[in-house]
């Protein structure tokens, strides 16, 4: 039993390792990450690009603000910062970090923006839900 639980844990780390990005992040993201910004979302808030696709699956594509894209299904985030979360999908997606109360429907083709605060450093489960299956994930929150 052990060795089947770790040639799937290989064959998971192949998978993640082996996708390709099909959205790098785009001048439209970029765009309305900075229209977002204003009375309500906070004009300090860190941007986090997720792109999910059905290769990429079971992890997603993370890109913070315009660095280098990793593939994981671990976003950190700092305590007491504001992040805009902003996804990208080829069908539908529902991502759900329930420890902090956060539920979004994203929309195929175009990036859907949410924000959120983390106020507790830890580590919360992330749920997302796509046609293809369900991937858990991390939100690791640190000082």
């Amino acid at each position: 039993m052990r060795q089947s639980s770790g040639l799937a844990i290989l064959v998971w780390l192949a998978a993640c390792r082996g996708a390709v990005d099909p959205w790098p992040t785009r001048t439209e993201d970029l765009a309305a990450v900075e229209a977002a910004r204003g009375p309500v979302v906070p004009p300090v808030a860190a941007p986090i690009f997720l792109t999910f696709a059905k290769d990429l699956h079971p992890c997603w594509r993370i890109r913070e603000n315009e660095s280098a894209s990793t593939v994981g299904t671990e976003i950190r985030v700092r305590r007491d910062v504001a992040t805009i979360l902003v996804v990208r999908a080829e069908s539908p997606v529902r991502v759900e970090i329930p420890a902090m109360r956060f539920d979004k429907a994203v929309v195929p083709g175009r990036p859907s923006l949410s924000w959120f605060t983390a106020t507790r450093t830890g580590t919360w489960p992330i749920v997302l839900t796509t046609p293809w299956g369900t991937t858990n994930g991390t939100v690791v929150v640190v000082d």
